[in-house]
């Protein structure tokens, strides 16, 4: 579904858009998260990373995990495990 909108300060059309319905499309994302200790080296920090599934119509988030790392493993953990929960989607958008 597509929602036309006008910005406050230009006279800019955007167009918003959104699924209809549950499992139409996931949204896939990582971001920085906090510091830990290093499992390898306790004495060290390490920062963690998450990784998150969202469902575009309900809002939900289907799995997310924190890792050490964004590598293409634990991607592929996290999806498991969002498809084990929530079903399969029909799509995936991935940043």
């Amino acid at each position: 579904r597509l929602n036309a909108v006008r910005s406050r300060s230009s006279k800019v059309l955007h167009q918003r858009w959104e699924q209809l319905y549950a499992n139409d499309l996931w949204h896939g994302d990582t971001a920085h998260a906090v510091w830990l200790p290093d499992p390898t080296n306790p004495n060290k920090m390490k920062r963690t990373k998450l990784i998150v599934f969202v469902d575009d119509a309900s809002r939900i988030c289907t799995h997310g995990e924190f890792y050490f790392d964004e590598r293409l493993p634990n991607l592929i953990d996290t999806f498991s495990k969002a498809l084990m929960k929530r079903g399969k989607p029909r799509r995936l958008l991935l940043d």
